[in-house]
Order: structure tokens, then sequence, then C-alpha cells
């Protein structure tokens, strides 16, 4: 079952990934877990988010993290999620919700 959450950690990181069911208070197990990078490509434009692996040089794929280390835990929106599922190949692919258009 995918248990996909974002994690802001005391470092200032965001991470994105599947928190496992083993996770207690006081350690938190993350399987393959991504940094979210915002970037700019312009000034005044649009910020696009670029996530790559969390701790590359390590051939674990499930990460201990000390619950004190995370600031806050939140639900991922559809599109980060589904991004997140696509860079790791796991999960499915989920519809965006429709938006109401205002003008």
């Amino acid at each position: 079952m995918s248990n996909v959450k974002i994690f802001r950690l005391t470092t200032g990181e965001d991470l994105i990934a599947n928190k496992e069911d083993n996770s207690s208070v006081s350690i938190t197990y993350l399987k393959q877990p991504f940094v979210i990078i915002p970037m700019q490509t312009k000034p005044g434009g649009p910020v696009q988010l670029q996530m790559t692996p969390y701790m590359p040089y390590s051939d674990d794929k499930v990460v201990k993290i000390t619950s004190d280390k995370i600031v806050t835990e939140v639900e991922p929106k559809t599109e980060i999620k589904n991004s997140y599922n696509q860079n790791t190949g796991v999960g499915i692919i989920q519809a965006a919700k429709p938006k109401l258009i205002v003008e």
C-alpha cells in the first residue's frame, strides 16, 4: 500500500517518500526518498519542482530518520505524488481533480 508523504526536515530539506508502516514515535522509515528542489528558470518565471534521490550514494532502499529531525509531515498534491510515482516506478498515477474556471 502506498503511503506517500512529504516531510520537512530540520535542515530545511523537503523529502517525498513512502512512509513505512513499521515507523514508530522515535524512528521514521522512508522508502525511496527523494529531495524536492524548487527551480525557477528565469526571474519572475514559474517555479518548477525537481526531484533527486536522497542520499544517492547508498544502496539502501529504506532510510531511517529520527523523528525529532522531522518538522512536519503532509499529504502531497496529486501532481507531485504522480511525479514521485513515475520516478520510483511504483504506485498508481491518479487523475488530477478538475478545477473550477473563474473569470
